[in-house]
């Protein structure tokens, strides 16, 4: 069984929450922990995929999960933080959010949902 650590951000701005499509699922936007404190990985994760600065806030929640992926078992390990982007940053005027790394074939997207 492999064990990830991920670190995810709960970012909401007029009564949506922004979502990142995940090969064919949607989750909350956030990466593999890499060496690096888990907020430090949430702040990394957004440069690289959203190209923004990020604001780590209180930690809200730690989530074990166990999941099948293709035949294999993995367990993983997340850490849920309040997230926002500075105050003008046109992510909050965009209700689709190109990213600027991939999914297999698929630009990275982000979208705001009520």
């Amino acid at each position: 069984m492999r064990t990830r650590i991920r670190a995810a951000g709960v970012a909401i701005h007029n009564d949506c929450i922004l979502l990142h499509r995940c090969l064919d699922f949607w989750v909350l936007p956030g990466g593999e922990v890499e060496r690096e404190s888990s907020a430090d990985a949430l702040v990394r994760e957004c440069s690289e995929e959203l190209g923004l600065p990020a604001r780590v806030g209180r930690l809200l929640w730690i989530v074990e999960n166990f999941f099948d992926y293709e035949g294999e078992l993995e367990q993983s390990i997340e850490f849920y933080y309040e997230l926002s982007f500075p105050q003008h940053a046109e992510i909050y005027k965009q209700s689709e959010i190109q990213g600027y790394e991939h999914e297999g074939d698929e630009p990275l997207l982000f979208i705001w949902q009520p």
